[in-house]
Order: C-alpha cells, then structure tokens, then sequence
C-alpha cells in the first residue's frame, strides 16, 4: 500500500474523528484495483494544470470505495447471531 493511499485514508478517518469500520478498506480496495485510483488523480492533475480545482472524480471514487467499506460493516453486522430478550 503507498503512502499516498493511507495517508489519504488517514484525513478520511480523522475529518470523521472515527476509525472507519469494515474489513474491506478504502486503502485495500484501492491496492486490489489501482487504476481507477490513478485515473482520478490523473483528473485532479490534469484539472490543476489549467489551474483549476477540480477533485469530482476523486470524491466521485472514494465515495465509491467508502460505500463499499461500509457494505462489509452491514454484512458482518447481519451474519451475527442474533440474541432475544425473553
């Protein structure tokens, strides 16, 4: 995983003034599939060369990633066993 992934990860975590739960994380989601990352950033650059600020592809992207993290809360959340008050 490359510093610029967690420390990304990172400014999430602490904006949210929480460590994000789930198993399947946004820096693991991206080390699986790094194109969409890089193109993103490649959006943000190109965007930034006509000095313009322009990040929709990469909030657009981790937005994606952080529906997908919290996906993994909601099912480890639904596969525990279920304990009834009589």
């Amino acid at each position: 995983m490359a510093m610029d992934e967690l420390l990304a990860y990172l400014i999430l975590c602490l904006s949210l003034k929480c460590r994000l739960p789930g198993v399947n994380t946004i820096p693991d989601q991206i080390s699986r599939n790094k194109k969409p990352y890089y193109k993103a950033l490649e959006s943000a650059d190109e965007a930034f060369a006509e000095d313009r600020l322009d990040l929709t592809e990469l909030e657009k992207y981790v937005a994606a990633l952080l529906a997908g993290q919290l996906v993994s809360v909601h099912k480890e959340a639904v596969a525990q066993p279920k304990v009834l008050d009589p």
